[in-house]
């Protein structure tokens, strides 16, 4: 907003009906008011049914694109898409080609191939839908992107851009100090933390069989929600030294991170969508300033294990070793640590991460 005028064209994320009791979504304008900028968020109408939805989500897509690249008399000199949903891209697609107009991509995640709750029908088209959306995706002028092999597989030939994370300290004039002592418990035990979507996929297992052969003076703290929530409880009541405390609001969170000694990001290597994965949670592990030991994941850039510690296996018994390591820590090597991340963290802050998008947009 600091360069450009902008505008947001939208569309609400919801599961087809009657998962979702909305059958059509109408369309809606708000107006967001930012330190003097004015932003305009046009949420585009769709009948939210199936294929219908995404017919609908096509022709509404275009017809506003038409107006924002035809009928304004402002110049439109990039169309953003922050999306890999096939009717958004090949929208763009269309009019990027009829106008001119550099497109530029912003992608989180690969598209999907596929979903249990899709109907049959749905479910068959699926692949050819992710064929179509790969190859729209390799149009893309430039590419934004959280894993530099997101635009590696899907359009290698074009330019990209990795915005990893973006920071936003809400507290600017919080001292550092004052939760220095918090972790320290009367019991002198070692807490590590975990917070995220319970789910085997995501590693639990390899946490879990991890700390029920560790002394009980290293403890596991789990906060989240997801399918293996049940499963979690009978282990977390098999096992001493592992916690699991549900779901707890974020403010609630930020500070069981920053109170912790550790924190853990462990994810299964063998898994395929790991390939591009970038938890979101890191964002959230950094700010906190305490140790992270996470896994080696092929989608999180390699300088952030300057300030992480490197987990590069998927054996219980390695990350128990790892964890005894790291158990031994000293305060001081523990201080120097957190002084490095933060440093880390606040060059990734949404101004700094501005500027290089910017900066990239107008490369030549």
């Amino acid at each position: 907003m600091k360069h450009h005028n902008v505008k947001f064209l939208s569309s609400y994320p919801i599961s087809d009906f009657p998962l979702c009791s909305i059958l059509f979504s109408p369309a809606h304008k708000e107006t967001i008011y930012d330190e003097g900028n004015v932003v305009e968020n046009i949420y585009m109408p769709f009948v939210n049914k199936s294929i219908l939805k995404i017919i609908t989500r096509f022709l509404f897509s275009m017809y506003y694109l038409l107006i924002e690249c035809f009928f304004r008399k402002k110049k439109v000199d990039y169309l953003i898409v922050y999306s890999v949903h096939f009717p958004f891209l090949l929208s763009s697609y269309l009019i990027s080609k009829l106008t001119r107009v550099k497109l530029v991509s912003v992608w989180t995640d690969p598209p999907a191939e596929g979903s249990n709750i899709d109907s049959f029908f749905k479910r068959k088209l699926r692949w050819l839908e992710f064929l179509i959306s790969k190859f729209l995706m390799s149009k893309f002028n430039r590419s934004i992107v959280i894993s530099e092999l997101l635009a590696k597989d899907f359009n290698p030939n074009s330019p990209c851009l990795v915005v990893d994370s973006i920071f936003e300290n809400e507290n600017e004039n919080e001292n550092e100090n004052e939760n220095e002592n918090e972790n320290e418990n009367e019991n002198e035990k070692l807490v590590f933390t975990y917070t995220g979507t319970i789910n085997r996929k995501y590693g639990l297992d390899i946490m879990i069989n991890a700390f029920a052969i560790l002394p009980e003076s290293l403890t596991l703290h789990i906060y989240g929600s997801g399918c293996d929530s049940e499963y979690l409880i009978e282990r977390s009541n098999a096992i001493k030294n592992i916690s699991y405390h549900g779901l707890a609001p974020l403010y609630a969170i930020s500070s069981i991170q920053k109170k912790s000694d550790f924190l853990l990001n462990i994810r299964d290597n063998s898994q395929s969508f790991v390939k591009y994965s970038y938890p979101s949670k890191l964002t959230e592990y950094l700010a906190s300033g305490t140790p992270i030991i996470s896994s080696r994941l092929r989608g999180i850039p390699d300088d952030h294990f300057q300030v992480m510690i490197p987990f590069a296996s998927n054996d219980p018994f390695e990350l128990a070793k790892l964890i005894l390591k790291c158990s031994s820590f000293s305060s001081e090597e523990k201080a120097v640590i957190k002084h490095k991340t933060m440093e880390f963290i606040y060059s990734r802050n949404s101004k700094a991460q501005a500027e290089n998008i910017f900066n990239f947009l107008k490369r030549e």
